[in-house]
């Protein structure tokens, strides 16, 4: 009997030593493969935490309307990375940049087209743009959503970015609403450009962490015939005729009647400047007054 008993235990403490084996051989293989013991929820990808890995992307830029616009002498790229803010210079024939981000980590990318205005580089349009990493593929709809990243980073150190609204705020979402806006003016047979929207309402909203579909609200838009227009202080003095171009590329050119949002003196508002011919201006009125196109000059328009 106590021989029974002694092998029984025998057999006990054999078998234990045999699992404990097998537990440690399938921990370190474990260890080594990289899999996972079924002991819970895991964490997140290491490399999603902000710094821990970098990517080279490569970023397609939209096509630039050369037949009805201006010549085009290039792209200038802005974006933020690990390193703040960067830019990069493109040749007109250049449809795609390299960029190196910080992987998995939501980054403003905008690409200004630089146009030929009397011998000089001219920023003068609103850039395409794009949102890494929810799209490698600029667009002209997607320039307000990338600007008001952009603008939102630049009072910003990285702690402050990654500990900020920023991050979490749904960036696609945005442009989404904005091209149902762009869709529904469509219908209207009207012109909409998202540099209509109260950009400064929206900016603060985001910063609060509080933006809503409420907070896409539109400036309240004038509407003028081509006719009421007067033509003065034009150092050209260039016909009434000549083609006006929106700031927004998609919205081409001026046809019949001008947009744009109504402000006291009509000028104030940086959407009202339009290309014109070798100028660039806006729209001006006085009380009890036709409105006037007012040179304003390329200066600050110029890419130094």
């Amino acid at each position: 009997m106590k021989h029974s008993i002694f092998n029984f235990f025998h057999l006990l403490w054999t078998t234990c030593r045999l699992v404990l084996a097998a537990s440690l051989i399938l921990t370190t293989a474990c260890l080594e493969t990289g899999c996972s013991l079924p002991s819970g929820d895991s964490f997140e990808p290491a490399e999603l935490l902000p710094g821990w890995k970098q990517e080279t992307v490569t970023i397609t830029l939209p096509d630039y309307p050369a037949e009805s616009h201006p010549p085009l002498a290039g792209w200038k790229i802005l974006y933020w990375n690990q390193d703040g803010g960067s830019t990069q210079y493109l040749s007109p024939g250049q449809q795609q940049v390299s960029i190196t981000m910080e992987k998995n980590i939501p980054s403003a990318i905008l690409c200004y087209p630089l146009t030929t205005v009397t011998g000089s580089s001219v920023s003068f349009f609103h850039p395409a743009g794009c949102v890494y990493p929810y799209s490698y593929r600029a667009s002209w709809e997607e320039g307000f959503t990338a600007e008001t990243f952009f603008q939102l980073t630049q009072s910003k150190s990285l702690e402050e970015i990654h500990s900020s609204p920023l991050l979490r705020f749904n960036w696609s979402r945005l442009t989404q609403q904005i091209t149902k806006k762009i869709q529904q003016a469509q219908k209207k047979g009207t012109v909409f450009s998202p540099w209509f929207l109260q950009q400064e309402l929206l900016k603060t909203h985001i910063q609060q962490g509080t933006a809503s579909t409420r907070s896409i609200k539109q400036e309240t838009i004038l509407r003028l015939e081509r006719t009421e227009l007067y033509q003065q202080e034009l150092s050209q003095q260039e016909a009434p005729s000549n083609q006006l171009y929106y700031r927004y590329i998609p919205s081409g050119i001026v046809q019949e009647t001008i947009y744009f949002p109504q402000t006291e003196g009509y000028s104030l508002h940086q959407e009202n400047a339009f290309l014109q011919g070798n100028e660039i201006v806006s729209c001006f009125t006085k009380k009890n007054q036709k409105p006037v196109l007012v040179t304003i000059g390329i200066e600050r328009y110029t890419d130094k």
